[in-house]
């Protein structure tokens, strides 16, 4: 890979996903990894609503949970993605415990539903 800067490589993630090209997606985010680069927040948040979209709650879930591990940061829109995610994949379930672990925080709670 050529030396891209973080847009750019946002808008590979995104295009490839868009154009379905999933496998391509996933290929250029552990790349960037591999070079030692650490996806911000952004990055991930494409990475999960293109697998989201794409019918893959189960890999997305697998993301999120590696992020986590990682310590790495999530945003509202984050948790947005994995909500309507969920939803969206028949993963109602999913979709509650998720809710139900943003605990008592109803200001962000509020937020994940209304944005």
């Amino acid at each position: 890979m050529s030396e891209l800067d973080d847009l750019a490589i946002k808008v590979l993630i995104n295009g490839y996903y868009k154009k379905k090209q999933i496998d391509e997606a996933r290929r250029l985010f552990q790349e960037i990894q591999d070079k030692g680069l650490i996806p911000d927040v952004i990055t991930y948040n494409i990475m999960l609503q293109g697998l989201f979209r794409s019918g893959n709650p189960a890999a997305a879930s697998e993301l999120f949970n590696k992020k986590q591990a990682k310590d790495q940061a999530s945003d509202i829109c984050t948790y947005r993605i994995l909500f309507h995610g969920t939803c969206q994949n028949s993963e109602c379930s999913d979709a509650l415990a998720l809710f139900g672990s943003l605990g008592h925080n109803e200001s962000m709670t509020e937020k994940v539903l209304y944005t």
